[in-house]
């Protein structure tokens, strides 16, 4: 029993009470201080107390001991204790460590009573710094369980994934490192200051044989060094990333920000990447080990900006494959995994606003907002179609729209207001906490929390040739659609991550959730080519919202004491897009001379863009779509180490795979108009008091809903022998795509419609063509020059699988085109991807790098257009095979001791590729000879091109200048991605190229406050730059006339101002962001 005293002194006051306790303690040292000899305190304790108070720890060592602690509680229970960590300790060394940074005094009776006093020195001891860290293999990187590891007085285990922390006063201790196979390690001049968190990550060399043991000494700083090279090193692939520790030293909020930091990477709006010039459909997001579904879902790409930096664990990009990887691969596997446990517990707040020059104070033109029902990521009710929200199929829109006859199943909306654009605004609040649930047997529980919330409204001057207007160049363009891009996002993000630790195993639940409101509203006035261009104005407004939620539980286990481990996960991702009744209207204003009351919303007559509409075509476009996919994965493998000779290994089975429910359809719909002879507005023209009110659906649209499945089997062994590495094995991979592949399906029962039953053609040619089982070897070899020079080469095989909705048998209005997109069948795009890389990492945060690659890419995917017609598709090439270089360099200039020079870090890196392209075609009209409605598919090769594919840039560049001290930091970054193809047509003449903005971005922030706050400003788009489409006229008269022939040359994906003709210019202006952010204490 614990005797405080208090319940039997009901009488005395509360100051009397904590008196009397003070000098009853004071007494008891006195008269049995000299007893303590007797009571050695031998007795052993094990503690693993993350964060608790000084009454609760005491009662644990009560619990644990055959000692009585005497203290007063109410005093004890308000004195924090932090990263206690004691592994079967002597009692004695605990009450020293209690003395030495929290002043606690203890005395011991011959009765097996302690009396404990806390004195005035607690408060002055209790603010304390803290350790934090992994101990990893020096030969391979992998983490280390069990090693012991004493830091003054205290002791404690590594955890699973060898991790540790403990808390100290400020000062400078030395820590000796031991574990079983190892040699020891001494790490000294380890600085540990007042409320900060040390990092120190440290590498154990395995023990050949020695006959005594051999103690290497190293200091904490240098130890930090030799960790980092280790992790960068000893990946088995070629990877590039970046680290928490790496992160943190760094003014980025997102990931988005930080993706740019790493070689070869380049980040489009801070959302998207592009991986050795390859775009988003080459390039796979991996969050904490399963595939995420596409976060716009039209396209192949994921917004890497939902998810905040500081809940990021490390970010590694992997350029080349592994057999445990999955082999959808084309640029790069960009890896994100979160923390599961929370090395200390944490509170961050975030709040931001920025203007852009555009835009902030001017009108921004948008569809009737509805209690502000759009700042919280959801859309106004006078959207939803029949007056209701949420439509599962095409079919249920078409009977909806049969009952009414020649009434309207939409609403009457088409009104533009003008709202005042206000600065965008973004808050995140982030927590972690980290729980001790046995400190015996080190178990405890943490969580990580964060809440995040974006609005951005953005007005961009616009020219554009989309929706029938004409093309022109940067000084001519009258007959362009002259006007404004207005935007109005907001994104709600969370995270939600839940862990459970002990020394053998750990195990978490960790949880995404985001939801983006995307509104895009163009309007303009230009020369449209239906009206033998006459002046015309459009109005064409989109809205999206996406939303996805990923879960995912994952464990690691330790099995005996041999290395073996075993990894598993299962996860569940939604995501869900929704086009809600989307718009499109071109019409002839009427002259600005009008003598009636007009605006220029007025209408003398209208043009009914957007094709496949009812044979009475309706004078506008008015969509709706909804695409729903359902994923759930799985991954188990097991890590089974072997030692033969001087040659260890790693073999490494395993199982993966997951299942995909996608349902998807558009309804393509328009609005009948009313009486012109009145002049109607935008908003008049369809109300049934001018004679409207009717509605009607196309006939051409989709309803796909089909489940398909994926299995994966692997095998890799991974052989280290003095310097060499070798990383080898296969990874065979089960998908029925003929089962899934509605766009077939449509192509076949639209050539054998009317053919009847005995006359039906036999496509089983074209059904077979798809391999279920695919084989993709890879291999990885790395020699080790020195401990910081490595020379590897690689190969994979790897794949490119259409999308579901790709697979879908659908035409549907494309906004961004400016046109109908229609479904075709596809073939599997196929990859072998050759690899070589010199890597010398000269310091900490620093390297130097240089690769070549060679990817040779069968049926790879673009998108195209019919020519002569606003019809797009895609499609496959036959071949492309694309050559590059890339090269790294970061490098600070400590070296120099120079005041200010010494906190310098210069940075670049750069990506050449070039490429080669040979399209075909595909010809359905060749019969069996000997059975006249079979059908052999015939594949026509063309002739080969030299230029990039759809998406792929030649030359990509990132340039930085960054500045840290204590306090300051700046950064100035360039990024600069060179002209790509955008759509292709038959001719070079007429296809269609981008060249994307040239960014200059600046930032500054500072730390006060103890470090605990941080104010930034960003200033994006310091060139006032702009991105184009266009098609390329050509230097001169010659290279004009060899493309008119489809002869492709590299010049002429260089954009010449003036001279080539304008599709679309897009002009953002400058933005000028400040945030505030607070990390409170703990």
């Amino acid at each position: 029993m614990i005797r405080t005293y208090q319940s039997k002194l009901q009488l005395i006051s509360s100051w009397q009470t904590k008196t009397f306790c003070m000098l009853l303690s004071l007494l008891l040292m006195q008269s049995v201080h000299a007893q303590q000899s007797s009571e050695p305190l031998t007795e052993k304790v094990s503690l693993n107390i993350s964060r608790s108070d000084a009454a609760s720890l005491l009662r644990t060592l009560q619990q644990q001991t055959s000692y009585t602690f005497t203290f007063d509680n109410k005093s004890l229970s308000n004195l924090s204790v932090q990263d206690v960590q004691f592994a079967n300790s002597p009692l004695a060394d605990v009450l020293k460590h209690l003395t030495n940074h929290y002043g606690l005094k203890f005395s011991v009776t011959s009765s097996k009573n302690i009396g404990v006093l806390r004195t005035s020195a607690a408060a002055a001891v209790n603010n304390n710094g803290r350790i934090a860290g992994k101990i990893i293999d020096e030969d391979n990187g992998d983490p280390i369980a069990d090693v012991t590891i004493r830091i003054g007085s205290q002791g404690l285990s590594t955890a699973i994934d060898g991790s540790f922390q403990l808390t100290l006063p400020k000062g400078v201790y030395e820590a000796e490192i031991t574990a079983v196979g190892y040699g020891k390690k001494l790490i000294t001049q380890i600085e540990v200051k007042e409320n900060q968190t040390a990092d120190l990550n440290i590498t154990l060399k395995r023990e050949k044989g020695q006959l005594s043991a051999v103690v290497v000494k190293a200091s904490a700083k240098r130890e930090s060094v030799a960790s980092f090279f280790t992790r960068q090193k000893n990946n088995a692939a070629i990877t590039d990333g970046i680290s928490a520790e790496q992160i943190s030293r760094t003014p980025d909020k997102n990931i988005g920000e930080s993706l740019k930091r790493i070689s070869g990477i380049s980040s489009l709006d801070n959302k998207y990447v592009v991986v050795r010039g390859l775009s988003e459909r080459y390039n796979q997001a991996i969050l904490n080990g399963q595939p995420m579904p596409s976060t716009e879902l039209n396209r192949k790409q994921f917004a890497f900006d939902i998810i905040p930096s500081n809940i990021v664990d490390n970010i590694t990009v992997n350029k080349t494959l592994t057999p445990d990887m999955s082999a959808e691969f084309g640029g790069g596997l960009v890896q994100i995994n979160t923390k599961g446990i929370p090395t200390e517990n944490f509170l961050n707040v975030t709040v931001g606003a920025s203007i852009n020059s555009n835009t902030t104070g001017e009108n921004l033109l948008s569809l009737k907002r509805e209690n502000n029902r759009e700042y919280f990521g959801d859309y106004a009710s006078h959207r939803y179609v029949g007056g209701k929200k949420d439509w599962k199929s095409l079919q249920d829109i078409r009977e909806l729209q049969t009952s009414k006859g020649n009434g309207t199943i939409l609403q009457n909306n088409w009104q533009p207001y003008y709202y005042k654009a206000q600065p965008s605004q973004n808050y995140q609040i982030s927590l972690g906490r980290v729980f001790d649930i046995n400190t015996a047997r080190q178990q405890k529980v943490g969580f990580i929390a964060s809440i995040s919330y974006r609005n951005t409204q953005q007005i961009q001057d616009l020219l554009s040739a989309r929706y029938g207007f004409g093309t022109g160049t940067d000084e001519r363009h009258t007959s362009m659609l002259n006007g404004r891009q207005f935007m109005f996002n907001t994104n709600i993000g969370g995270v939600l991550g839940v862990g459970y630790s002990t020394p053998s195993f750990t195990i978490s639940w960790q949880n995404l959730f985001t939801r983006l409101l995307d509104q895009q509203a163009n309007f303009g006035t230009g020369l449209h080519q239906a009206t033998d261009n006459d002046t015309s104005s459009a109005f064409v407004e989109r809205l999206f919202q996406t939303t996805l939620w990923q879960s995912q539980l994952r464990g690691e286990h330790r099995i005996g004491n041999k290395g073996i481990k075993l990894n598993w996960n299962i996860n569940y991702a939604y995501a869900k897009k929704v086009r809600p009744d989307n718009h499109v209207l071109v019409w002839n204003p009427v002259p600005s001379n009008f003598d009636l009351p007009h605006n220029e919303f007025t209408m003398a007559g209208y043009y009914p863009e957007g094709n496949s509409m009812p044979a009475d075509d309706p004078a506008s476009l008015r969509m709706y779509t909804n695409t729903l996919e359902k994923n759930t994965g799985w991954n188990l493998n097991v890590q089974l180490p072997v030692q033969v000779g001087n040659v260890r290994t790693i073999i490494k089975p395993g199982y993966a795979g997951w299942v995909k429910d996608r349902r998807f359809f558009v309804a393509m719909m328009g609005d009948y108009p009313g009486d012109f002879t009145t002049y109607p507005s935008v908003g008049q023209l369809f109300s049934p008091q001018y004679g409207g009110g009717r509605s009607g659906v196309s006939n051409f649209g989709d309803d796909y809903n089909r489940t398909a499945s994926l299995h994966a089997t692997y095998a890799m062994f991974d052989h280290r022998w003095k310097k060499f590495r070798l990383v080898w094995g296969a990874r065979a991979e089960y998908f029925d795509m003929n089962k899934v592949n509605g766009a077939l399906d449509g192509i076949v029962k639209d050539i054998n419609r009317g053919r009847g039953g005995d006359n039906q053609l036999d496509f089983s040619e074209l059904y077979n063509r798809e391999d279920n089982w695919r084989f993709f070897p890879s291999a990885n070899i790395t020699y080790s020059l020195t401990s910081k020079i490595n020379i590897r080469a690689a190969y994979a095989k790897s794949v490119i699988r259409p999308d579901l909705r790709e697979m879908a048998w659908f035409r549907e209005y494309d906004f961004e085109l400016g046109g109908n997109y229609n479904a075709y069948f596809l073939h599997t795009t196929t990859l072998d991807n050759y690899d070589m890389r010199v890597e010398w990492y000269p310091g900490a945060g620093e390297v130097l790098s240089a690769s070549v690659f060679y990817k040779n890419i069968k049926f790879p995917m673009e998108i195209r257009q019919v020519e002569s017609q606003r019809m797009y598709e895609l499609y496959n090439n036959y071949r492309s095979k694309s050559y590059g270089i890339e090269m790294e360099v970061r490098k600070t200039l400590q070296f120099t001791e120079i005041p200010v020079i010494k906190n310098l870090t210069v940075y670049g890196n750069f990506t050449a590729l070039k490429s080669k392209v040979t399209p075909m075609d595909e010809n359905l009209n060749k019969m069996d000879p000997a059975n006249p409605l079979n059908v052999l598919p015939q594949i026509i090769v063309g002739k080969e091109e030299e230029r990039p594919l759809t998406g792929q840039s030649n030359i990509m560049t990132n340039l930085g200048l960054y500045y840290d001290d204590k306090h300051l930091h700046l950064s100035l970054s360039y990024n600069s991605v060179s002209a790509r193809p955008f759509i292709i047509v038959t001719r070079a003449s007429t296809s269609e190229y981008d060249q994307p903005m040239k960014s200059l971005d600046a930032q500054i922030a500072y730390r006060f406050l103890k470090q605990k706050m941080e104010v930034k400003l960003n200033i994006s788009n310091l060139l006032d730059a702009y991105s184009v489409v266009y098609t390329n006229q050509g230097k001169n008269p010659q290279e004009y006339e060899d493309a008119k022939s489809g002869n492709y040359k590299s010049n002429y994906l260089q954009y010449q101002k003036n001279t080539d003709l304008l599709i679309q210019r897009l002009t953002p202006g400058r933005t000028y962001g400040l945030s505030i952010s607070y990390q409170f204490s703990r």
